[in-house]
C-alpha cells in the first residue's frame, strides 16, 4: 500500500523548509567569503553581500599585482585542504600577493557591522618575513574618523589585532612571538569577543598537521566596542607605512563572520552532525506520522 500523494508532498515540503532554515542559519553568520576560485569569480564574494574585491596597486607597478594562484601538489598552498572540510567546497585556487604595498580592496556596503563579535579566518603561506603582511584591514590610522579593524601577520612571527570604534584611539594586542614561520601552510582564525573584551588567536600548521594552537588575550577597558557603519575601504594583503618589500605570500579562503565562531565551525573542521541528526529525526517523524495516517 502506497503513501497518499498529499502526504508525500507535505513531507517533502517540510524537509525542504527544514533544509532552508538550516542553510539560512549558517549564511546569517557569514559576512563575506573570498575563495579566489573561477566560480563565482577570482575576486568575487561567494556570500550574499556582494563584497567583491578589486586589485589595489599600491606600488604603482602592475607587474606586482596580486594574481590567481593554482594550488600545487608541492610548495606553497599544497596543504590547503581540498575540499574545504566545513563547507565541502572544492578548493583549487588561491591568491598570491607579491609586494608589501599591493593587495586587494573592497568597499564596505554596510555588511561589515559588528556589535558583539566577529571571526576572521584565512589560509596563508608566507614566503619571506622581511616585512609585515595584512590579512584584513579597515581604517589603519589613529586619529581618522573611521573605525579600525586590523589583523596582521608580523615579521617577528606573531599576530597583531588593532581595534577602534571611531579611529580616535587604537587598542592593539599581540599574540606570543614565534607562533608561525615562513614556507609553511597555515590556517588562521582571529575570534574577537567585543562584549567580553577578549580575542582568541588560532593557528594550525597544515604542512605538519599540528594540533590547533590558541591564545586568548584581554583587550582591556570596560566600554564595549561598536564596530559598525564605516564607509572606509577595506584591504587584504596591503601593508602601509613601510619601505618597499617583495614578499610573495599566498592566501586562500578568507572568511569573515559576524559572530565569535566556535572551533567546530572553523573552515578546517568537519561540521558537527547535529544538523543532519535534526533533519533525520524530522524526516523519521514525518514518515511515522504518514504511516499512522495510512493505518
Amino acid at each position: 500500500m502506497y503513501l497518499k500523494k498529499q502526504t508525500i508532498c507535505t513531507a517533502g515540503l517540510c524537509v525542504a523548509l527544514l533544509l532552508s532554515f538550516c542553510a539560512a542559519a549558517v549564511q546569517a553568520e557569514t559576512v563575506a567569503h573570498w575563495r579566489f576560485e573561477d566560480s563565482p569569480g577570482f575576486l568575487e564574494d561567494s556570500g550574499s553581500n556582494n563584497m567583491d574585491l578589486t586589485i589595489y596597486d599600491g606600488d604603482s607597478n602592475s607587474a606586482n599585482d596580486p594574481t590567481q594562484y593554482t594550488l600545487p601538489e608541492t610548495g606553497a598552498g599544497a596543504y590547503f585542504p581540498n575540499p574545504i572540510p566545513q563547507t565541502g567546497a572544492t578548493n583549487l585556487e588561491g591568491v598570491t600577493i607579491i609586494h608589501n604595498h599591493d593587495g586587494l580592496t573592497g568597499l564596505d556596503n554596510g555588511a561589515l557591522s559588528f556589535t558583539t563579535g566577529f571571526t576572521i579566518e584565512a589560509f596563508f603561506n608566507r614566503d619571506t618575513l622581511t616585512d609585515h603582511r595584512t590579512v584584513y584591514m579597515q581604517g589603519y590610522t589613529s586619529g581618522s574618523t573611521d573605525r579600525n579593524i586590523n589583523v596582521e601577520l608580523r615579521k617577528e612571527k606573531r599576530i597583531r589585532l588593532s581595534l577602534s570604534s571611531d579611529g580616535s584611539a587604537l587598542t592593539t594586542v599581540y599574540s606570543d612571538y614565534n607562533v608561525y614561520d615562513d614556507d609553511y601552510d597555515y590556517f588562521l582564525a582571529v575570534a574577537c569577543d567585543l562584549s567580553n573584551h577578549q580575542v582568541t588567536f588560532y593557528l594550525k600548521n597544515l604542512t605538519e598537521d599540528t594540533a590547533l594552537w590558541s591564545q586568548t588575550v584581554d583587550l582591556g577597558g570596560t566600554t564595549a566596542f561598536s564596530l559598525h557603519d564605516s564607509s572606509a575601504n577595506f584591504y587584504i594583503g596591503a601593508f602601509f607605512g613601510t619601505a618597499n618589500s617583495t614578499l610573495n605570500d599566498v592566501f586562500d579562503e578568507i572568511r569573515i563572520s559576524d559572530v565569535v565562531l566556535p572551533e567546530s565551525q572553523f573552515l578546517i573542521n568537519v561540521p558537527e552532525p547535529s544538523t543532519l541528526a535534526l533533519l533525520g529525526c524530522g524526516l523519521i517523524g514525518l514518515l511515522a506520522y504518514a504511516w499512522r495516517k495510512r493505518k
